[in-house]
């Protein structure tokens, strides 16, 4: 469908105003192939360095915000293992370790799409990671099948609580 001569003014003002093809093109909703055809003959150029400067400027903003969400993944890794050395109930303790792989296997996939820059210890903390949950896994195991084949957990009573 060919332009209105309102939509072609509109390309060559928001040119002329410094926008970027593609924000042209959204505004006057058109292909931005239209919009430079419309904004040349006018004389005016998209500068391709502009471009590449502002995806970099992008991609670094990404990146610290992937960083930023990794640091907060390990933060809540970490909650859930104290929660785990205090859980004293094994359907806790499993919520707990479960909580902690779901989180560990989160913050290896960021780290995979966000590799730290120079960090070379990132294997080491990957076969910790892998350590951890492994035992955290055997220990839930094991603490439930003790619950249900062998002796059941006993709790502390403090001096005055009445047994649940």
């Amino acid at each position: 469908m060919p332009l209105t001569p309102e939509q072609r003014d509109q390309i060559v003002e928001l040119a002329q105003q410094g926008h970027s093809r593609n924000h042209i093109a959204r505004t006057v909703g058109c292909s931005g192939t239209t919009v430079r055809k419309y904004a040349t003959a006018a004389g005016y150029t998209f500068d391709r360095e502009a471009t590449a400067a502002a995806t970099q400027a992008k991609q670094i903003d990404q990146r610290a915000r992937r960083t930023e969400i990794n640091a907060t993944i390990l933060d809540r890794i970490q909650n859930a293992m104290s929660g785990m050395g205090k859980a004293d109930d094994p359907r806790a303790f499993q919520a707990f370790a479960q909580s902690a792989a779901s989180l560990a296997r989160a913050h290896a996939e960021l780290a995979r799409l966000n590799p730290p820059e120079e960090d070379q210890n990132i294997e080491a903390m990957k076969a910790a990671l892998a350590g951890f949950l492994i035992n955290a896994q055997e220990t839930a195991h094991q603490l439930k099948t003790q619950e249900t084949d062998g002796p059941r957990l006993q709790i502390e009573q403090h001096p005055g609580e009445n047994p649940a």
